[in-house]
């Protein structure tokens, strides 16, 4: 779903451009939908869905669906179909409070935060936490804090997680410091857990 300038992409466009994906070459795919944000669309997201699972039925491939959120448009009735269609979800949450309302906000500046994560709590509880997934944003001025930000994710129960460096923002030396700084942090976190028989 593509919300850019305010466009959908239409039902017509999915499924030709979901032909042109399963059709082609190798047996195992994985699909993304993001947007904008694909549950203000449900019931195309829904059309989607069931249109790429089954064609991926018939042409015997093995299909993976993950649809990525914000997080604050989720209901019961949505986490539902995901959880019956066997579908993964993957919230763009990007850390602690602040870090998380910085860009992240709603009407008015509200803050998003107690919204995404009583709905990250209702995914688990819904999907299982094997198939719920982060996306952690991570911008100039919050790469020195970023495994600070990972760790809190990693406490919420999160064990898919995804680092997405913005881009078209302009990054100083000292911002990239922090970031390599901090994935030093992150690599040395993995390691022992590893070790540990804990895997993220």
């Amino acid at each position: 779903i593509d919300n850019t300038a305010s466009k959908t992409l239409s039902t017509a466009r999915a499924k030709t451009a979901i032909d042109l994906f399963l059709g082609s070459p190798g047996n195992n795919k994985s699909l993304y939908l993001y947007g904008g944000e694909p549950f203000l669309h449900f019931r195309e997201l829904k059309g989607a869905v069931v249109y790429a699972s089954k064609l991926a039925e018939s042409l015997k491939k093995n299909l993976a669906i993950l649809v990525s959120t914000g997080g604050t448009c989720l209901s019961e009735e949505k986490l539902f179909f995901l959880r019956d269609a066997g579908v993964g979800l993957c919230f763009s949450l990007d850390g602690k409070p602040g870090t998380q309302n910085k860009y992240r906000y709603l009407k008015g500046g509200k803050s998003s935060f107690d919204l995404v994560i009583k709905n990250v709590e209702l995914a688990f509880r819904t999907l299982g936490v094997a198939r719920v997934g982060v996306s952690q944003g991570v911008h100039p001025w919050t790469a020195s804090v970023m495994f600070e930000n990972y760790r809190f994710l990693v406490s919420l129960g999160f064990q898919n997680t995804n680092l997405e460096i913005i881009q078209g923002v302009p990054w100083s030396p000292q911002n990239k410091s922090h970031l390599a700084a901090n994935l030093r942090r992150q690599n040395d976190f993995l390691l022992i857990n590893i070790e540990r028989k804990r895997f993220y």
